[in-house]
């Protein structure tokens, strides 16, 4: 995958993902952040309050800190290819706001990549039983 083909699948596949991340694992991590997929100039945010997830599409006023990446960076972070604090020292993410809040979200990154590789795999499954090549975001398309 190279990042997503557009917004939609964006944000189908980033909504998914955060449902399937079980609040436990947040403890009491309480804090609003944004993401901004400069490729797409498409944006979400997340708000962590009360053992409780919750994710808008566009930047709100509350997000105290924004990242800013390629679709493709988030997806190599998600998969473990490489870390945001790696992305952001190469210059492949750029952080808006507290870097605190940032290392703060560190303790949920793994469970995180576990929700998003787990949609990731479901999407593969459909396409390769006959699904169309936009349910795939690893299958590039030809005109």
């Amino acid at each position: 995958m190279n990042g997503f083909k557009d917004a939609k699948q964006a944000w189908e596949i980033i909504s998914e993902t955060f449902k399937r991340l079980d609040p436990k694992v947040l403890g009491n991590l309480d804090m609003v952040y944004s993401y901004h997929f400069t490729d797409l100039n498409w944006r979400f945010s997340v708000i962590l309050k009360g053992g409780e997830i919750k994710v808008v599409e566009g930047s709100i006023p509350q997000s105290e800190t924004t990242l800013e990446m390629l679709s493709e960076t988030f997806h190599q972070v998600m998969t473990g290819q490489i870390n945001v604090m790696y992305a952001h020292l190469t210059n492949k993410a750029r952080i808006v706001g507290s870097l605190g809040n940032v290392l703060k979200l560190r303790t949920i990154v793994l469970h995180l990549s576990k929700a998003y590789n787990s949609v990731i795999a479901e999407i593969k499954v459909k396409s390769d039983a006959g699904g169309s090549p936009a349910e795939n975001p690893d299958q590039k398309q030809t005109t």
